[in-house]
């Protein structure tokens, strides 16, 4: 019985969370979850099971289940920031950005040196108009762990068009963004069409609004 074997829960919720996070594999996850699930279970066990089960649901893009697997984890465990960050990003994902903010806020407050939480605080700030707090969250996402969130790049338009008048023989493209992106301008040796897109770019340009105009 998985119920005396504590051990081997842990290797088999090793082994689902694996699957999910690591080698797009959700429906295994799922699987293993829904199996330890009907044993007795310690607490937070089922709870560890509930969360990667709507990990599992998120990735395979069910957010009514993958919302619902998130309450039943936070039910059992309240205080699991992860719990609460993975919350905030189904709420993200079904539009309702003010309450996504409201738990990766508090996610923030539980688990403050979590790169992965600011980020997506930045994210849900962006979609909410709120451009100076998003940068602070992204900045402090860079600053937990640039490696895996590196500060933007920035470079002005007027550097951009020396790099472009001065590119002879090289093809260029013009690629914009902001909340999403779009080709503006698809390879071409044509500088002077380059800079004339970019000259007649503006906040108006990308209708899915960002931090930045890049």
């Amino acid at each position: 019985s998985l119920s005396l074997e504590p051990g081997f829960v842990k290797a088999a919720l090793n082994r689902a969370e694996l699957f999910v996070d690591h080698m797009d594999r959700p429906e295994e996850g799922q699987a293993i979850c829904d199996r330890l699930l009907k044993r007795p279970l310690e607490l937070i066990d089922a709870a560890d099971a509930y969360f990667i089960k709507a990990k599992a649901a998120l990735t395979l893009g069910d957010l009514r289940t993958a919302l619902a697997m998130s309450e039943k984890a936070i039910g059992l465990a309240s205080d699991r920031p992860e719990f609460i960050a993975l919350r905030g990003g189904i709420l993200f994902e079904q539009g309702n950005y003010r309450k996504a903010l409201a738990e990766l806020d508090r996610a923030v407050r539980l688990a403050p040196e979590d790169p992965d939480t600011h980020y997506r605080r930045g994210l849900t700030l962006e979609k909410l108009d709120r451009d100076d707090e998003a940068r602070k969250a992204f900045a402090d996402a860079s600053r937990i762990d640039a490696e895996h969130y590196p500060p933007p790049m920035e470079i002005s338009s007027e550097d951009f068009e020396r790099v472009a008048e001065e590119a002879e023989g090289v093809r260029l493209a013009l690629v914009v963004f902001a909340g999403e992106a779009f080709i503006a301008l698809p390879l071409t040796h044509d500088r002077d069409a380059v800079l004339t897109y970019l000259r007649a770019l503006d906040s108006g340009t990308v209708s899915v609004r960002g931090s930045e105009l890049a």
